[in-house]
């Protein structure tokens, strides 16, 4: 009898608010508005990770496709040439706007993966805060440089609409080409910024339980000097 009122006793006090009642109000918030939060950052995360595949996938399929056409295009250019002695008419300004086309629509993937040929000058003895330093560093000047290659690539095709800029051979408008690529710069130099988290080495989402996988850091060529 006596451990059963004890027992008794211990539950009313556990229900009872008392003044730790208000206190214990207050964790259950803080724990709630955590949970959400992270259960917000893991939803962006999944978000943003669905969209960059997305971005993958069809920058690797349009990719995929003017490769094709560069090959085709070469393939005939070098068949006519030798067999028939007659080549491909326009082959060389075809395969200059096809690569053009090519490597800047790459280069928003490369820089989200942090791809990039890097030169290691002074990581012997730079610290990890210099380390963080010098990627915001590169990865801000990236950005304005691909900024500017946007900006004045834009300019050059306003100036090829206005005198009806094309190609000497196949007569292909210049502006379209141009207008394309200096989207893809801009891209570029937005992805830039949005790759320094990884860069710095900030997680996007915690691993855990949820479905989230963990972003592993991708692969560089480093060259030591």
């Amino acid at each position: 009898m006596p451990e059963r009122i004890a027992r008794e006793d211990d539950r009313v006090h556990d229900k009872d608010p008392g003044p730790r009642g208000p206190v214990r109000t207050f964790v259950r918030r803080r724990k709630t508005c955590a949970a959400k939060r992270r259960h917000g950052r893991r939803t962006r995360s999944r978000r943003s990770s669905a969209m960059l595949k997305w971005m993958d996938r069809l920058t690797g399929l349009i990719g995929s496709v003017l490769l094709f056409l560069l090959m085709i295009v070469t393939f005939v250019d070098v068949c006519g040439r030798n067999l028939f002695n007659h080549p491909l008419t326009g082959a060389s300004e075809i395969t200059e706007v096809l690569l053009a086309c090519i490597i800047f629509l790459m280069l928003p993937q490369v820089a989200m993966k942090r791809m990039h040929i890097v030169i290691d000058l002074i990581d012997m003895i730079s610290t990890h805060a210099m380390r963080i330093a010098l990627e915001i560093f590169s990865a801000i000047a990236s950005c304005a440089m691909f900024g500017l290659i946007g900006w004045q690539l834009w300019a050059l095709g306003d100036k090829a609409v206005g005198y009806g800029d094309a190609t000497p051979s196949l007569q292909l408008p210049l502006a379209p080409v141009f207008y394309f690529i200096a989207v893809l710069s801009f891209i570029n130099a937005i992805a830039f910024l949005v790759a320094i988290p990884r860069a710095i080495g900030t997680p996007e989402a915690a691993p855990g339980s949820d479905g989230v996988e963990e972003v592993e850091p991708a692969e560089k060529l480093h060259f030591t000097v």
